[in-house]
């Protein structure tokens, strides 16, 4: 695995409602690419905004899989400004 790699660096901080949406549009490109995998989740990644918007859950969350090996799990509590964007393995 790279722990140095581009498509899918986690920012090393705090984060924030701002970089899970970022990250979640970046990454949805990605895809698109052939960069990275969408291993699936709660939303599609096409409208996981409209869905989130919705609130008709409490929390979303989405898998990824990134072409360098890594495993990715991201997560959003419509009620929280502290979104989740962690490595699995």
């Amino acid at each position: 695995m790279n722990n140095k790699c581009t498509f899918c660096r986690i920012p090393d901080r705090e984060l924030n409602t701002k970089d899970y949406f970022d990250k979640m549009k970046l990454w949805r490109q990605f895809v698109t690419e052939g960069l990275m995998k969408f291993k699936g989740g709660d939303t599609s990644l096409e409208k996981f905004e409209e869905e989130i918007s919705r609130e008709l859950k409490y929390t979303y969350y989405h898998y990824f899989e990134c072409n360098c090996g890594r495993s990715i799990k991201t997560g959003v509590c419509i009620r929280s400004s502290v979104p989740i964007i962690e490595y699995l393995n």
